[in-house]
């Protein structure tokens, strides 16, 4: 997938809202898509199951992310659907290999 990675900020508990006070912050690595894509749901799964469409920002699993904050990238990996708290996009990747996208001409 080709994007730009953002970044989320996040609370969570004990409140889970856009509260600061006494929830826990967290910076959550995006990736905001080029174009949208529509993912197939495995229906053999118990958490995939459903589809998704029109997804236009995926959450990454990754701990380096900082230098490419901004960037255009490609990314490859494994979606899946959110399943925790944490996951606050409905599709979530956890990434095997990403890097900066060649320049457009």
């Amino acid at each position: 997938m080709i994007g730009v990675v953002g970044v989320a900020y996040e609370y969570g508990p004990p409140n889970w809202s856009d509260d600061p006070k006494g929830a826990e912050g967290r910076q959550t690595p995006i990736l905001r898509l080029s174009k949208p894509i529509n993912i197939l749901g495995d229906p053999t799964s118990d958490v995939n199951r459903g589809d998704a469409e029109n997804v236009e920002e995926v959450q990454l699993e990754l701990h380096r992310y900082r230098g490419l904050v901004g960037k255009r990238v490609v990314v490859t990996g494994t979606l899946r659907r959110s399943l925790t708290g944490w996951h606050f996009t409905e599709v979530v990747m956890v990434v095997k290999s990403i890097r900066k996208a060649p320049r457009l001409k």
